[in-house]
């Protein structure tokens, strides 16, 4: 510092211990570190707006009010903005069909993207299946309409082969996802595809029990029919 002794860490005698040092060297006072604002850690069940205003559970409708007061200006703003942009969006498609296909293709890729990951798919479907039950139910317009566009893509599946072998190897890959995630669904096509039990009989040809495939079915394997035959022709 200006104007202060020098400090020597050596005498006379020999070194200075470190007491002599700080006792010899002036203290400076560190300034004042600014302290960070206390952050709220409490856990709380009600409502904190971003002001920092508390509002209970049942207080729901006051937040509401109470942030509509604080931002309504901001959230009418942001709305005008996207209803400006939805119309632009649509208005420009309509005029401009290169600019259309650009936006559909973007659309493609990002749902192929978004599909490509199975719990999204998933998700996707169910909500699909969910919204397309629920119209076909309600809306017998909407029902027929589906029926018709139905029927309008097995024709066209019947008159081109190609397309046809794309649609059953996407039905057989969605067959064995689903056979493989679905425990009800594979209960349900086993049921449906289980080969009727017939109960053992013996073979007429050689006597051994055997379960037949079909009720008629006399022998157990073809080469007791054949002696079977062998003999009847002798």
């Amino acid at each position: 510092m200006a104007g202060s002794t020098p400090v020597h860490t050596s005498k006379a005698e020999g070194f200075r211990s470190a007491e002599e040092i700080a006792a010899l060297r002036p203290m400076i006072e560190s300034a004042p570190r600014p302290r960070k604002p206390t952050v709220l850690r409490e856990v709380t069940n009600g409502i904190v707006c971003f002001c920092g205003e508390r509002f209970g559970e049942a207080e729901a409708l006051e937040f509401m009010l109470h942030l509509r007061a604080e931002y309504g200006e901001d959230l009418v703003k942001l709305e005008r903005a996207r209803a400006w942009h939805r119309e632009y969006m649509r208005n420009r498609r309509a005029t401009d069909p290169e600019f259309a296909e650009r936006v559909r293709a973007q659309g493609r890729v990002s749902h192929q993207r978004r599909m490509a990951d199975p719990e999204t798919r998933a998700r996707v479907n169910e909500r699909a299946n969910a919204r397309f039950k629920e119209r076909c139910a309600t809306d017998p317009e909407y029902r027929e309409r589906a029926k018709e566009q139905r029927r309008e893509t097995k024709r066209r599946l019947r008159a081109d082969p190609e397309r046809r072998e794309r649609a059953r190897a996407r039905e057989r890959e969605r067959h064995r996802e689903r056979y493989a995630s679905d425990p009800e669904y594979r209960e349900r096509y086993l049921a449906k595809n289980r080969i009727a039990q017939h109960p053992d009989r013996p073979c007429e040809q050689c006597g051994e029990t055997f379960t037949p495939a079909r009720s008629d079915k006399r022998f157990c394997s073809r080469t007791c029919k054949n002696q079977s035959y062998r003999k009847v022709e002798a």
